[in-house]
């Protein structure tokens, strides 16, 4: 009997506490405030919202991607060499430190909902990336969290554990935002002083200098790939869940691909070598290239010149990626 007043009560405690967290992860919150959630590299995620939702000008170019693309395109120097070429337009890189399509699949799903870009500009590798962004679970809408395009993704059980008590914690900032740190009106002298071009001298998510406008040596770039594959684990993952678990990269892309047709946009699928990394595979080409032109900058790989680190373009190799993106671009403006 004892036994069975103690599996009823610890069933009751179990019931309690889903409703519980059900009930917080219904609770509404205030999109600027989800956004502001994280605070990295000068609220990176804030200053997109601000983009999108507070800035009158239009945004015709948005650029999605990792790091790669935040230190590697820079939006004013593509904006002038539209100009050259006789196109006006206005362009925003919403590029993310970390790898993850979902993050930019949740970006590019708030920037349809007030703006119309002609050219979304999606940077791929040869091997994609298997999980989702860390950053997902702060500034995702809890439904898009809560309900992903597979239950089975890496990162979905982690995310899900996440969402009530963010959601707990934003509901309590709608109400009083001062003692949360969580603004709820837009600043325009903070967002005009807000950094966009990250192709010069920043601070990182760790507030470490980073410096683009650096040239390595090539034997510099080659020790520190080198060091960088030593810290990487082989997956332990049975090979025949691997398409399930490991499927970040296609699914959000499949769903950056119907927001782009819903919208009538044109996806340019960019291509960012590692530093002697060699040719595009083949395969890795046909398949990204079913969403869109491919812009394959393989060439770019075997110049030391161009690189700070093995996996990111310096500032000279920032504007000549930049200026090829533009001359991609222009005449599907």
């Amino acid at each position: 009997m004892q036994i069975k007043n103690s599996m009823t009560a610890v069933m009751i405690i179990l019931l309690v506490a889903a409703f519980s967290a059900a009930g917080a992860v219904c609770l509404p919150d205030n999109p600027y405030q989800r956004f502001q959630f994280l605070p990295v590299l000068d609220q990176r995620l804030a200053w997109a919202y601000e983009r999108i939702r507070y800035d009158p000008m239009p945004i015709d170019i948005a650029i999605v991607g990792p790091s790669k693309t935040l230190m590697g395109v820079s939006g004013a120097e593509l904006e002038r060499r539209l100009s050259v070429l006789g196109k006006t337009a206005h362009v925003a890189n919403f590029s993310l430190v970390y790898q993850g399509r979902n993050a930019q699949w949740a970006i590019l799903d708030e920037l349809y909902k007030h703006k119309s870009p002609r050219i979304v500009v999606v940077q791929f590798d040869e091997k994609a990336a298997p999980w989702g962004h860390p950053w997902f679970m702060y500034f995702a809408p809890s439904v898009s969290v809560a309900f992903p395009p597979s239950i089975f993704l890496h990162d979905y059980f982690p995310d899900l554990s996440f969402l009530p008590f963010r959601q707990m914690e934003l509901f309590a900032a709608s109400l009083f935002p001062n003692a949360f740190g969580l603004r709820l009106a837009f600043d325009p002298v903070r967002y005009a002083h807000a950094r966009t071009d990250f192709t010069t001298l920043f601070r990182g998510v760790n507030g470490e200098p980073v410096d683009p406008q650096r040239e390595v040596p090539a034997t510099e770039l080659r020790a520190a790939h080198e060091e960088f594959e030593k810290d990487q684990h082989i997956a332990r993952l049975p090979r025949i869940l691997a398409p399930l678990v490991d499927a970040d990269d296609r699914l959000y892309l499949d769903k950056i691909a119907a927001l782009a047709l819903t919208h009538g946009t044109k996806l340019l699928m960019l291509y960012i070598p590692d530093f002697e990394s060699g040719t595009l595979d083949e395969t890795t080409r046909k398949y990204y290239g079913r969403f869109g032109e491919v812009l394959d900058c393989s060439d770019l790989a075997g110049r030391s010149t161009l690189y700070v680190n093995w996996a990111h373009l310096n500032h000279t190799g920032a504007m000549i990626l930049s200026d090829r993106i533009a001359d991609v671009a222009a005449p599907q403006l």
